[in-house]
């Protein structure tokens, strides 16, 4: 149990999602959402004695991703809504360029205090990059089918318009504006299709 094992655990998601290194722990945007619960299971998951079950069997008794995952699927079966527990499933699809759209994730964070739905947005656009442009479709139809459409359409206008600070920030290298211009059109036209 050290600081160097929590260091090392979220430097791997730094690698996977650069602008984590420099988001503020405790922000309510959706970097500091993510930096603030990663940090805080990564250090709980440090702080458990080893013969927890998340540690038993394990040859390998230092927190990592894997071992981080195995944690908050536990936290899950115990309490489904489990926001921290969300945030590391959502970060660790974002780090390891997870396929699918985190609809079970996002559908519990629903229900989190000030809940924005530019998290899920950022969430998309960022997953799309690294696969398809399908989440579009995916966070509009999400958004539309729980009532966020018209929180979210300010945004989605402004990205496809062009105005992407905070999208060159999450996207960092990754950024492309000719893609995240056409992401946003494709949500912003994606007329309620079933998915």
């Amino acid at each position: 149990m050290t600081a160097t094992d929590v260091s090392n655990c979220f430097a791997g998601f730094v690698g996977g999602i650069p602008a984590l290194a420099d988001a503020p722990r405790g922000g309510n945007d959706f970097l500091g959402r993510l930096k603030s619960a990663l940090l805080a299971l990564i250090e709980e998951l440090d702080q458990l004695p080893r013969n927890h079950p998340v540690w038993l069997y394990m040859a390998n008794q230092s927190v990592n991703q894997h071992r981080l995952a195995e944690y908050a699927s536990r936290l899950l079966r115990e309490d489904s809504f489990h926001p921290a527990a969300r945030w590391v499933r959502i970060a660790l699809g974002l780090a390891n360029g997870a396929e699918e759209f985190p609809k079970e994730d996002w559908t519990a964070l629903l229900t989190v205090s000030g809940f924005d739905p530019a998290w899920l947005i950022y969430d998309s656009l960022s997953s799309s990059l690294a696969w398809s442009d399908s989440t579009a479709i995916h966070a509009a139809h999400f958004l539309r089918e729980n009532g966020l459409w018209p929180r979210a359409l300010g945004l989605l206008q402004a990205l496809a318009d062009g105005q992407h600070r905070y999208a060159q920030l999450l996207l960092a290298d990754a950024y492309d504006r000719k893609r995240v211009v056409a992401w946003a059109h494709l949500a912003l036209n994606s007329n309620r299709a079933a998915v």
